[in-house]
């Protein structure tokens, strides 16, 4: 399996290309993409799942006979025993996509069969913007960091996000464009 681009900045639109081969013709595959919060490559119990879907080799999703591009297909056109998946991004309805760090792409057999699950990093870093928001991540009762976890910064009114992981000692720092920082209205 190979990812291309295997990394971009949150702010990145575009298509992004998942490409996977050694397939049997007309193989059903899981693909499942995990935040990788301690940034270990193993995906580890606790690790969260962000988006999951399969594709069959050679099948695309039709609507009325168009092809419906907000549904992952195999947009290789063919069925070979391999499979192109183009992904807008950022994708219809996920937050994830603007949320820096790790993840993990796995590709697996739904029905746990011949597919031997592969998995690849793709990354999404923040683009540094001229302000934003830092701090610690503190448990409530202990006061001990709270490492690993998802920090998000919405905007009030509106769909934007942007976000980032807290490393080992709790702290983060999420860049900002002017318009998801919060307002005084």
């Amino acid at each position: 399996m190979t990812i291309t681009p295997p990394a971009v900045t949150n702010d990145f639109v575009g298509t992004v290309s998942l490409h996977i081969t050694g397939l049997t013709s007309g193989e059903t595959i899981r693909v499942e993409k995990f935040f990788d919060a301690n940034g270990n490559g193993i995906i580890d119990s606790g690790e969260i799942l962000v988006e999951s879907f399969t594709v069959t080799d050679g099948q695309v999703p039709l609507i009325g006979g168009v092809r419906n591009s907000n549904v992952p297909g195999d947009d290789d056109g063919a069925t070979n025993g391999q499979v192109t998946i183009n992904l807008f991004y950022p994708s219809v309805g996920t937050v994830a996509d603007r949320i820096g760090g790790s993840y993990l792409v796995r590709v697996s057999d739904p029905n746990n069969g011949g597919v031997t699950p592969a998995i690849q990093t793709f990354t999404v870093s923040q683009k540094v913007q001229p302000q934003g928001v830092s701090g610690r991540m503190t448990a409530a009762g202990s006061g001990l960091p709270l490492s690993n976890a998802v920090v998000v910064l919405a905007q009030q009114k509106g769909n934007g996000v942007v976000g980032t992981g807290t490393d080992t000692n709790g702290n983060y720092t999420i860049y900002s464009p002017p318009a998801i920082m919060p307002s005084s209205a």
